[in-house]
């Protein structure tokens, strides 16, 4: 003989069910700070990032590098700020929405222009993988991995290589 339950009573039993089979697994994630330079999607360590500032004026510095914009001052301090499409060699136009996100990496300190400041999150270390769509013209070592962010392929990038390679490279 067949049971008679009510929809309540299903939708009960399936929640159950649901709850019963959840498995609470702690994973390691990284927290990720999500920006775009033109089309492209990267996103660096947040752990790295002490500051995420709005456009502000930047004192030139004669002889510096190309990707080298200037200086700018941070309550006191003065940090250099790196174009970072040009750094990258990418395409971009600064806009209202671009930030100057001030990065640190062991004993190197730069501020970097960015088109736009997405999101900070934080991510399962398992949904990165290795990089394997890098823009052309952008060095391999500048990436650690890639993830899908809102439908996009973002690139995280290795602040310590990045920062070392523009700060320490020959005039």
């Amino acid at each position: 003989m067949s049971e008679n339950f009510s929809a309540q009573e299903i939708l009960d039993r399936a929640r159950m069910q649901r709850i019963e089979k959840t498995v609470d697994i702690d994973e390691a994630t990284v927290q990720l700070v999500v920006i775009n330079i033109g089309t492209d999607f990267f996103a660096m360590p947040g752990p790295s990032i002490r500051e995420i500032l709005p456009p502000m004026p930047v004192t030139f510095v004669p002889g510096l590098p190309d990707h080298f914009l200037g200086i700018v001052n941070v309550r006191g301090d003065l940090e250099s700020v790196i174009d970072l499409a040009k750094a990258l060699h990418l395409s971009h136009t600064p806009g209202p929405l671009s930030r100057i996100m001030i990065a640190k990496a062991g004993e190197l300190s730069s501020g970097f222009l960015v088109d736009y400041v997405h999101d900070i999150i934080d991510l399962p270390k398992s949904k990165i993988t290795s990089g394997q769509k890098i823009p052309a013209g952008l060095k391999s070592e500048y990436i650690t991995g890639e993830f899908e962010f809102k439908s996009k392929t973002v690139l995280v990038l290795d602040i310590h290589t990045v920062l070392n390679d523009m700060i320490r490279k020959p005039l």
